[in-house]
């Protein structure tokens, strides 16, 4: 098949597969299940799959229309699921103050985006639009337009597609697959404006 899954970082996973376990044997510590919908507890324990990188791109790069090229790399995500529900759990590279990232456990959520991209993935996965290119699942987020998109990397630099995860803001479309250029076109208008009202140039 056409689309992938990236080898995640080895101390990304030993931080997510540690703090499962810790969860897993301390249920008290754990997420309440009413906010992640999974239940650490269960006799089927936890599976987790489809790694991701996460990129976000700044409001400037964005309103100066440059390529996806730009974005910055910030965290690995994970979809655990314990056999009746998903959720999506993050380990971000925290910066230190000299020497590398650190990676951390950030957030574990089962929002509208995590069940949006799961649907997205498998209904891309069944496409015949894409059986012809290979491409690697990553996803992008720009938290000042509150945009989350899945990103099917292609290797060459340029020709991949943006699929906007729901909900998605006007002009975008969830769902809809735009190429790297007409997404940041469509995008551009939206960051310049927001901008001009004081938006964050780093969101």
């Amino acid at each position: 098949m056409a689309v992938s899954v990236a080898t995640p970082p080895a101390q990304s996973l030993q931080v997510l597969t540690a703090t499962i376990q810790n969860w897993m044997t301390h249920p008290t510590s754990a997420p309440d299940p009413e906010n992640t919908g999974i239940s650490f507890a269960g006799p089927d324990g936890i599976n987790v799959h489809l790694p991701h990188p996460v990129y976000t791109l700044s409001l400037t790069d964005l309103a100066q229309g440059r390529s996806l090229a730009s974005a910055s790399p910030v965290a690995w995500r994970y979809v655990l699921s314990d056999g009746d529900s998903a959720a999506i759990a993050e380990i971000a590279q925290v910066p230190q103050p000299s020497g590398p990232q650190v990676p951390t456990f950030s957030m574990i959520n089962r929002g509208p985006f995590a069940s949006s991209l799961v649907q997205t993935v498998d209904s891309v996965g069944k496409s015949s639009t894409v059986q012809t290119s290979n491409f690697e699942v990553a996803v992008v987020h720009i938290p000042a337009l509150y945009i989350m998109a899945l990103w099917l990397q292609a290797r060459v630099p340029g020709s991949g597609s943006i699929i906007p995860l729901s909900p998605a803001p006007n002009p975008l479309n969830a769902g809809q697959s735009y190429t790297e250029h007409a997404f940041i076109q469509a995008l551009a208008p939206l960051a310049q404006r927001s901008l001009q009202q004081g938006g964050s140039a780093r969101a």
